[in-house]
């Protein structure tokens, strides 16, 4: 728990000896659109900048079943990066049973270099004992051990993601913590997707920003921004971090990652920091990242025939983007159509 942080207040009496489950809505639960939806589950009006618009929502299949299965097992959470006038009315449709103990919306979101994150050390839970269920990376960026990543849905009406997590998350509500059973037990790979070897944090490398651009936790001012109408009332796109945040972030996951001495961490920083400055020409504050060393001198003369040259050859790394860092990370397609939360 992180003292002067409790989104949730008290923990209910019947809820004391359970875990808290924090489950997303848009593209987890449900998915919205804009324009009219002939299957949709139900309707709901929202007024933006006094225009009235009608949401056609429809539920991910198995909804139903999957909160009577494990809504009573957990202390369950719905977040969700959306607004409340659009939210709230939505969890009002899919939640009959009143399983979601607490509702949290936008405005309980970090603004953290221009991405929403859901920050659960502020929930006021023990933080070991809390289980994020999201489509999106970007959500649960602070805390990537407590999150399980289930698939995105948008309308495929043959989906089972949710009715396949139910005997995972059955098992994982009589766990001892929940850190431990997900690192220990992987959940369906129907319904979930891998976590990545590369730190998700790291597809979201975006040069452009600068440490001045971050904002404080809270509220989102939705007209400073140039959304879309959607983004404005569901969860907005994501927005990829800035050169600052992602070489603090990215020396610390080194040191996880690697167990060796600081110093060569530092090393292995500067030449991740390196593959930056070559792909990112952009960067407007050049001193976050050291200067490229200086060439080998050429050889005078070439090796003699049949001898093998030692000689490492660097050569420039392709740029597949403004995320791009290197050959070495994945092309995040997957990501241009993921919401920040």
């Amino acid at each position: 728990m992180t003292p002067g942080m409790d989104l949730l207040g008290e923990i209910p009496e019947d809820c004391a000896d359970k875990k808290c489950l924090v489950l997303d809505l848009d593209e987890t639960l449900v998915h919205s659109w804009f324009k009219y939806v002939e299957n949709a589950n139900f309707v709901v009006p929202v007024d933006l900048d006094g225009v009235k618009h009608q949401i056609y929502v429809c539920k991910r299949p198995h909804l139903d079943e999957f909160l009577r299965a494990v809504g009573p097992l957990f202390e369950c959470v719905m977040f969700t990066a959306s607004l409340r006038k659009y939210a709230d009315p939505v969890c009002d449709f899919i939640d009959i049973g009143s399983y979601f103990r607490h509702r949290l919306f936008r405005e309980a979101c970090v603004y953290h270099q221009n991405n929403l994150i859901k920050d659960l050390s502020r929930l006021g839970r023990d933080v070991d004992q809390i289980c994020i269920v999201d489509n999106s990376p970007v959500s649960f960026l602070f805390q990537p051990n407590n999150a399980l990543q289930i698939t995105s849905w948008f309308d495929d009406p043959t989906d089972q993601a949710l009715l396949d997590l139910i005997p995972y998350l059955t098992a994982l509500a009589k766990s001892d913590t929940v850190v431990d059973y997900l690192r220990e037990f992987r959940p369906p790979s129907s319904a979930a997707v891998a976590q990545p070897t590369t730190p998700s944090w790291l597809l979201l490398f975006n040069p452009s920003l600068t440490d001045d651009q971050e904002g404080s936790d809270g509220a989102l001012d939705d007209v400073s921004y140039d959304y879309t109408e959607a983004d404005a009332v569901l969860s907005p796109h994501f927005h990829p971090l800035s050169a600052n945040t992602s070489t603090s972030l990215l020396r610390s996951y080194l040191a996880q990652a690697d167990h060796t001495s600081p110093a060569s961490t530092d090393a292995q920083l500067v030449v991740h920091q390196h593959r930056m400055q070559l792909t990112n020409s952009s960067l407007n504050n050049p001193t976050t990242v050291p200067p490229p060393p200086p060439p080998p001198p050429p050889s005078p003369l070439p090796p003699p025939s049949g001898a093998i040259s030692f000689v490492h050859q660097v050569t420039r790394p392709e740029t597949v983007g403004a995320n791009a860092i290197g050959t070495r990370l994945p092309n995040p397609v997957e990501l241009q159509d993921m919401k920040a939360i």
